[in-house]
């Protein structure tokens, strides 16, 4: 006699799956791209390319991890020109945190909230380096 798997077994792996892959996209972060390099630019406080020098861990804000990050500056592309900036920064990416690593060089892209200069994965660089010095430039000329 041919045994048949109960039929609530058979709907248990798929519930479960689903269910995991609800829970993971209610974690997740998501983001929609800016339309273009100028408006995301325009957006911002402040755009630079730089090295990290130093990060701390923050005391958690509303529930979230939080850090702090001090670049050093090697280009500003838009904002106040300056050798150092810390900038903040949730420190969980699933919840559209950062993470920047000692000695590492990026584009950072950030706002201003609450007097303070923020960035996270939703700031991140969307397009080529080249494609911001454009749209800088441009606006300089404008």
């Amino acid at each position: 006699m041919e045994r048949r798997p109960h039929p609530f077994r058979l709907l248990a792996f798929p519930a479960a799956l689903a269910l995991a892959a609800a829970a993971g996209a209610a974690l997740a972060c998501s983001c929609l791209p800016p339309v273009s390099a100028a408006a995301q630019l325009e957006d911002a406080e402040l755009m630079i390319v730089a090295r990290v020098a130093e990060a701390r861990r923050l005391p958690p804000q509303d529930g979230y991890p939080m850090a702090e990050t001090r670049f050093t500056v090697s280009r500003t592309i838009k904002g106040e020109t300056r050798r150092n900036w810390w900038i903040r920064h949730g420190r969980d990416t699933s919840l559209c945190g950062a993470e920047f690593r000692p000695g590492r060089e990026y584009v950072v892209i950030a706002h201003r909230s609450d007097g303070r200069l923020w960035t996270g994965q939703c700031s991140r660089a969307w397009f080529p380096l080249e494609d911001y010095e454009r749209a800088a430039a441009e606006a300089a000329a404008a």
